[in-house]
């Protein structure tokens, strides 16, 4: 047999092996894509239906507990809070020692004093104020370096800077 002959019988061995191995992994191609006439794949789907059933039963056991968390959570969220945390000064109580029960004082929050010459001057909320002046129902009694007095039916109230 000359050389080229035995090419040729090589060459037509060779691609008779290739066309088998192609068409072998097409065909294996071909039974992954459709999993369900396997009898593993069917019970494999029917599990899956399974799980989604127990899903679908725990999930409608714990919607409600959920629902009302998200209730709760959208309820504090829209709560309005009595104070600025921002804004000094809050409320003052009144007990037997005479001090003012439940008014609301941010108003009267003391945010800086000055001097004018000898005229000490004090910024009270947003009103600038010097002693003898009103601030509200309070009058101003004096201005020291850090602290304002002031007083309302003879009782004092002493503000002073944060």
């Amino acid at each position: 047999m000359s050389k080229t002959a035995k090419e040729l019988i090589m060459t037509v061995v060779l691609v008779g092996v290739l066309v088998f191995v192609v068409i072998n992994q097409v065909g294996k191609a071909k039974k992954k894509a459709s999993p369900a006439k396997e009898g593993k794949s069917t019970v494999s789907v029917e599990k899956q239906k399974k799980e989604k059933q127990k899903a679908v039963i725990l999930s409608s056991k714990v919607a409600p507990e959920l629902k009302k968390i998200i209730s709760l959570q959208k309820e504090k969220a829209s709560e309005q809070y009595g104070r600025d945390p921002f804004f000094p000064s809050s409320e003052i109580s009144e007990g037997k020692e005479g001090q003012m029960k439940g008014h609301h004082i941010a108003s009267l929050a003391l945010k800086g004093i000055a001097w004018k010459g000898k005229t000490p001057m004090a910024l009270i909320g947003d009103k600038i104020v010097k002693e003898g002046d009103a601030v509200g129902e309070y009058k101003v009694i004096s201005i020291q370096k850090n602290r304002v007095v002031l007083t309302k039916d003879g009782k004092e109230l002493i503000l002073t800077q944060e």
